[in-house]
Parts: C-alpha cells; structure tokens; sequence
C-alpha cells in the first residue's frame, strides 16, 4: 500500500503544479465501498454517481467516496475544488476526466460541437464526460492550463449556454462555435495508469501463440492493494504488466486454485493509439487487442489472509479482420 499511496501523493503534487494552484492543506479521506450500497438509494450519499467528492470547508477536509481503492478522477477534484470553489461542472468534470483518467474521444469527434451544445443547453452538470473531456482537452492543448484556469475561475457555477458562450469569448477572444467547430483531433486522458511506468511485476509473452503464468500477490508487493474483505467482495487485488506481442482476436482466463474465480481488468497504456481493453467479473474473456504494453489487474477471491494466487493463460487466436 505505501507504494501506492506515495505515487497518489505525487499525482495531488503534479496536478497542483499544473493547475498553478497549492496542493490541499488539509486531509483527503477515501472510503472504499463495495457498490452494493449504491443499489439502495437513500443509503448512498452520491447523487446518481458510483463515485463523488465533496470537501468540508469548515473543517478542511475532503472526502472522496468511490468502489475503487484508488481513484484519480476523484483526486483531481480534491485539488481543484478546495482551491477555487465548484465551478460550473462541466468544466470540473472535463478536468477531471482529462487528468484523471485514460477516457478516449475518438467516439465523440464526428458531432462534438452538436453534442457539447446541447448537453450544455440541458443542464450546467454533464451527462457525458468524455464530451466534456474533450472540450477541456481541446482547450488545454491549443491553449494552456493557464486560459483554462482563467476560464474556470470566471465561468459562473450555473452559467446557461448564452452566458457560456459570452464568458467563453471574453477570456479566449474567439467564438464558441468557431473554437468548438476546430476541435477535431481525438484526445486521450493524461493519466499514466499502474503497470504503464512503474516497478510492478511483469508478465512474459513467453510462447508463439500464447503464454500461461502463476500470479501470486501479497503485503509489501509492489501494485498490491486492498481494503479487506467485506461480504463475497473481492478485496485484494494486484497490477501486473505484460507486452502484447501483435494486435489481433486474444482469449483471455484467469482462474484460481480453488473457489471463486477472479475478476480482472486489462487496459492498454497511452502509448497504444487505440482503445484496447478487456475485462470480466468471472475471469473469462474474448475480444480486440492491440499490441504493446498493457495494465493487468486482477482482483483475488477471498482468503484467510491477505494475499492471493492465480493462473493466467492468454491466447492470441488471430489477425485483426480474421473470422
């Protein structure tokens, strides 16, 4: 966990720097919960969201609420937030997609502008985050943290699209229409998920066509984490790291020695120009891979102790375009 906790206190200071802000003076409390409670509204405190946060400005304090052990988005907006205020929530929520998670918007490029306006005509809080990622993305690329920052700062918490639009113009000197018509180029989040740059294990595509490993986690290793085991919940889980040898169709199992199999989750590194990633609660999987580097995490049943053990076996069973 110190490992883990540690490169979260450097992404508050890296965000913080970027932003041009001072990183949270006070704590930032994360309660894990295992999603069960989201499935009895009066009892989940975030409004229509898996995860939120909110800060305490009385006491200082930030409370992030997520069924992640970690979670970057959330982080984004316990630097933000204290620092100037909720703002207007798509610019908060763009931001925090854009530097806190690896989102894509390939998907929302052909009709942005339409899409952007009329999510923005409906209500100040976005319905779409990669939308919203895309348009803060746009910005932060052709023109800096810095504007954003004074965009963020002057844009209303309950703007309507007339006042967007006016306030917009003021701090960019171009039209809305005209700066969302160019915003063409598909963008990636910026966050450098677990197992794309860190000392994690990692796996070896050791075979032609395919590759088998143990993989075995415990306390002190690096990329192990969890909160504990609570009901059938999984609650330890570790990141590895394996090179996909060539894109293609890949069958994916993880099982385990005995009980349930475990869950896992596969998500291509930023340097891989396209979506890739897999991912399944009962520890099977078959679909489009891309090559390169990829993040694996898996999530270990239950045990008398926190650790786990588990066996992989990974196939690539064709090209790209094949039956």
């Amino acid at each position: 966990m110190d490992d883990l906790l540690a490169r979260e206190d450097r992404f508050i200071e890296k965000v913080a720097s970027e932003l041009g802000v001072e990183p949270p003076s006070g704590r930032i409390r994360h309660i894990q919960v295992t999603g069960a409670e989201f499935d009895v509204p009066k009892s989940w405190p975030c409004p229509a969201s898996m995860d939120c946060y909110w800060y305490n400005e009385e006491r200082n304090l930030g409370t992030i609420l997520s069924v992640g052990i970690v979670n970057f988005h959330e982080l984004v907006h316990a630097v933000d937030i204290p620092a100037l205020g909720d703002g207007h929530r798509t610019l908060g929520e763009g931001l925090a997609t854009y530097l806190g998670s690896i989102t894509r918007s390939d998907s929302v490029v052909a009709q942005f502008p339409e899409r952007f306006l009329a999510m923005l005509t409906e209500s100040p809080k976005p319905s779409d985050y990669p939308v919203a990622m895309h348009f803060v993305g746009s910005l932060w690329v052709r023109w800096g943290a810095e504007k954003f920052m004074q965009l963020r700062r002057e844009m209303p918490a309950d703007a309507t699209l007339d006042q967007f639009a006016s306030v917009f113009a003021s701090v960019y000197d171009v039209p809305l229409d005209a700066a969302l018509s160019q915003m063409t180029v598909p963008l990636s989040g910026q966050l450098i998920p677990l197992g794309c740059g860190d000392g994690v294990e990692q796996i070896f595509w050791d075979g032609d066509k395919s590759t088998e490993a143990y993989l075995r986690g415990e306390c002190g290793d690096p990329g192990f984490v969890g909160g504990g085991f609570v009901g059938d919940f999984m609650g330890f889980g570790k990141t590895f790291t394996i090179d996909l040898p060539q894109a293609g169709y890949y069958r994916i199992a993880v099982t385990a020695p005995e009980g349930a199999p475990p869950s896992f989750s596969m998500d291509g590194c930023p340097d891989i120009d396209a979506v890739s990633i897999a991912s399944a609660l009962d520890g099977r999987w078959e679909g489009i891979l891309y090559a390169g580097r990829h993040a694996l995490s898996v999530a270990f049943p239950q045990a008398p102790e926190p650790k786990g053990e588990a066996h992989l076996k990974m196939e690539w069973l064709g090209p790209l375009g094949s039956p």
